[in-house]
């Protein structure tokens, strides 16, 4: 089995905007929040919701080379084959963004970044986030499973750029 993970991260890493699984619809999202920002993005599975908190956990086995200080190859998580990416990375600000491909409806929140994770029943590169705003939008309503990370506070930056498309 072969997976497309590292040559996914490599084309990201270089500002050649590249989903996996076929999902051409993250691919819109992930190109929205890229040029937007000028950023990596991450595509990502939410894992993991705690409510009460406001914590998501999010992973994923592709991640752009150039977005964690440091990366390491291993496999793939459903497979167990193939190549992909783990990664750490430092608490911090970031934003969790999803688009419909129509541009009529966005999610973007500004978010934390707690921690990375290893856990062996998830994706490679984990991570926990806390969502102030709260979880409403993954418990009733998300756009889709996979969503963007990106890291620094952006949502204003989406928000605005929203407001002006849809004027």
């Amino acid at each position: 089995c072969i997976t497309g993970c590292l040559a996914l991260g490599i084309l990201n890493a270089e500002g050649i905007w590249a989903a996996c699984e076929g999902d051409s619809r993250s691919l819109v999202s992930m190109t929205v929040i890229g040029e937007l920002t000028r950023q990596p993005v991450f595509m990502v599975n939410p894992s993991r919701l705690y409510p009460g908190e406001n914590k998501v956990v999010f992973a994923h086995c592709i991640l752009p080379l150039n977005m964690a200080p440091e990366y390491r190859l291993t496999t793939h998580f459903e497979s167990g084959l193939g190549i992909s990416v783990a990664a750490d990375f430092e608490p911090g600000a970031c934003t969790v963004f999803k688009c419909k491909d129509d541009f009529e409806t966005f999610y973007a929140a500004d978010a934390q970044l707690l921690h990375s994770m290893h856990e062996s029943n998830l994706c490679r590169t984990q991570m926990e986030l806390v969502i102030p705003s709260g979880l409403d939008y993954f418990t009733t309503r998300p756009i889709a499973n996979h969503h963007m990370i990106v890291l620094g506070h952006h949502q204003a930056l989406v928000e605005e750029f929203f407001n002006s498309y849809q004027a």
